[in-house]
């Protein structure tokens, strides 16, 4: 989890030639009851059936943020087929496509399988994306919670779920919550704001899972996931 988000974070870094500064936080901690109140009541409005999330949905969930600055944030249209694919559209490399060629400028991943290991690593395997970018010229702040599931067979789904807003152009699909109504919504479940212009990327995994006593021990987890940094990146952190 630690390698696949911080290397998605230096593949974006806003910097491609001469020394590129991206800022990392990883941070675990509990939703207050009012920011619960949100997820159920303005968030996840509707869950599939026999999904994980709505037994997760209760007091003391706790949350897993990966966050960083200093990279230009999920980048791109927020829907396929808008443009040609291209490995700059960070967007829809994330939140939308699972599976892609090898083509294009050489970065830490290959076959854009990666990013499972969010949904993994999550009791309720969902996520809430939440990023910062410049498009079109101008600063656009996005958020879009994404699931990765069971396939159901009754209604033919696929296990993959987004919830969003409509959109008028694209049948039986959702963007993103944008601009300030993006920006007020994260504030009031909890995601770190966006200071002045900066740009970059909040990951919101929910009900993190870590596996054995790591679950209860949230200090132990958090010194595990602190070591896990130091090993696959500290060449970084020397800045050369």
């Amino acid at each position: 989890l630690v390698r696949e988000s911080i290397q998605n974070s230096w593949d974006a870094r806003s910097e491609r030639s001469g020394r590129a500064k991206v800022a990392v936080t990883i941070d675990l901690s509990s939703f207050s009851s009012a920011e619960l109140y949100v997820l159920k009541d303005e968030v996840f409005k509707k869950i599939p059936e026999e999904h994980p999330l709505k037994a997760e949905l209760r007091p003391g969930m706790r949350r897993l943020v990966l966050s960083d600055r200093g990279t230009e944030g999920l980048t791109g249209p927020v829907f396929v087929g808008d443009q040609p694919l291209r490995p700059t559209h960070r967007f829809n490399n994330l939140c939308r496509i699972f599976g892609r060629d090898t083509t294009g400028p050489v970065t830490g991943g290959t076959f854009g399988y990666g990013k499972a290991v969010y949904f993994r690593a999550s009791k309720a395997a969902t996520v809430i994306v939440h990023s910062r970018c410049v498009y079109e010229r101008r600063i656009e702040e996005r958020l879009m919670p994404i699931s990765v599931w069971n396939a159901n067979s009754r209604d033919m789904t696929t296990g993959r779920h987004w919830w969003g807003i409509p959109s008028p152009y694209h049948k039986r699909a959702v963007g993103p919550v944008t601009g300030s109504e993006a920006r007020k919504l994260a504030k009031q479940i909890g995601l770190p704001p966006f200071v002045d212009d900066e740009t970059g990327t909040n990951i919101m995994i929910l009900s993190p899972q870590f596996g054995s006593s790591l679950d209860t021990d949230h200090q132990l987890a958090a010194t595990c996931i602190a070591e896990a940094m130091t090993i696959w990146f500290w060449p970084r952190m020397l800045g050369s």
